[in-house]
């Protein structure tokens, strides 16, 4: 189905001519003008820009809708706005077809959290296929067959997310419209979410018999999608890059046992899955032992780990005693378990790797195909969670 795309409004977003924005983090998006950036008649939300026009708090109107306080007694309670904290943008490549992936977080990973994630086809979303700004009704979207998908997360940790949300109804306004190489820039406005359930046995989405109602309002997003890089087929020492779809480059760390390992030795096995761990890390203590049961359960079918220890207990530099007490006492095997506190936590690791912001919560995972080392999921920007990633990329 094409989307509804609302022409008066869609040439208002046409109308600007370029001159940048009054926010040092503002897009600057050719046809795009900060002169005719401004709340208006908004009272709350934000402005194309991305600068504040004020917020919502009173009972009963705490839910910012098209620049207006409005009724918000439809929602569940704790699932009013969204105040975004982090956000990525990236391609992948999928049979044969590239489609363009934003994810938006709250928290900073802190657990629990709440995620957006859109999914943009700009062959299928696009009449023609040729992207255009402008202002784009959702509601006229198939959750099962979209063009541009949009879902909602709520009550998540760095492993998964216990509620899962579609388009109910509101908008979505194009300044930038994301193709690879540029930003993809605009805002939300008045979205409504509601709870659905995910079919295990075909992955399609169904209704949820008692769902709530995730009313995130109006709000702004910006984020640059590199540009498009096609993964080679073999591991590359200096790899492509630290981003989803990259080749990622070797590195070498130091495993309990003092013996100095590079990820390069894992090439040809199925899949690598490398997760950050600290001492402090209370979630980790009952994660690292899943991730050493799933490695014995799976190594027969390739599967590779790594459990990376960036900090001990007490927020300091891990040595080869602490690191091997950590590994016995998860019972994870040793040589599976790392070093990486030289000059920084997890240093090493997150150079190679990006985590998609500057806050994450631990545990965190990223799985990579062991062919290539292409980088293929991680607990910031990708979906569902990674024991069902694992699974889905193990032969």
């Amino acid at each position: 189905m094409q989307p509804t795309l609302l022409p008066a409004l869609a040439l208002f977003a046409l109308a600007f001519i370029p001159s940048g924005c009054a926010s040092d983090e503002a897009p600057t998006t050719p046809g795009f003008t900060g002169n005719d950036c401004g709340c208006g008649v908004s009272v709350c939300g934000y402005d194309l820009c991305g600068n504040s026009c004020g917020t919502c708090g009173a009972e009963g109107m705490a839910l910012c809708s098209a620049g207006q306080c409005v009724d918000s007694t439809t929602c569940s309670s704790d699932l009013l706005g969204f105040d975004t904290t982090a956000e990525a943008a990236y391609n992948r490549t999928s049979g044969g077809k590239t489609k363009l992936y934003y994810v938006a977080s709250t928290g900073k990973g802190d657990p629990p959290f709440e995620k957006l994630v859109v999914e943009l086809d700009h062959e299928k979303f696009f009449d023609g296929a040729t992207p255009a700004p402008g202002v784009y009704d959702l509601s006229a979207e198939d959750p099962n067959d979209c063009g541009l998908c949009v879902r909602g997360y709520s009550y998540c940790n760095e492993d998964d997310c216990f509620n899962k949300y579609v388009v109910d109804e509101g908008e979505i306004e194009l300044v930038a419209t994301g193709e690879p190489g540029t930003p993809f820039t605009g805002r939300f406005t008045g979205l409504k979410l509601r709870e659905v359930l995910r079919d295990t046995s075909n992955g399609k989405w169904k209704e949820h018999p008692n769902p709530k109602t995730f009313c995130m309002g109006d709000f702004h997003f910006d984020a640059d999608v590199p540009e498009l890089k096609q993964a080679e087929g073999n591991c590359l020492a200096e790899g492509t890059g630290d981003q989803i779809g990259d080749n990622v480059k070797d590195f070498t760390l130091t495993n309990c046992l003092g013996e100095e390992i590079n990820l390069h030795d894992m090439c040809g096995s199925s899949l690598v899955w490398i997760v950050a761990t600290a001492g402090w890390c209370g979630a980790c203590t009952t994660f690292v032992p899943v991730v050493g049961e799933e490695y014995e359960n799976r190594r027969d079918d390739g599967l590779e780990i790594m459990i990376v220890i960036g900090e001990t207990s007490t927020g300091g530099p891990p040595n080869l005693e602490y690191c091997y007490d950590y590994a016995t006492s998860k019972g994870v095997d040793p040589t599976k378990v790392f070093i990486d506190n030289d000059e920084k936590s997890w240093g090493v690791t997150f150079d190679a790797v990006s985590t998609y912001g500057s806050g994450i919560g631990l545990p965190w995972s990223a799985l990579l195909d062991g062919r290539s080392m292409e980088y293929m999921w991680n607990s910031s920007v990708g979906e569902g969670s990674v024991l069902e990633n694992v699974n889905s990329l193990l032969p």
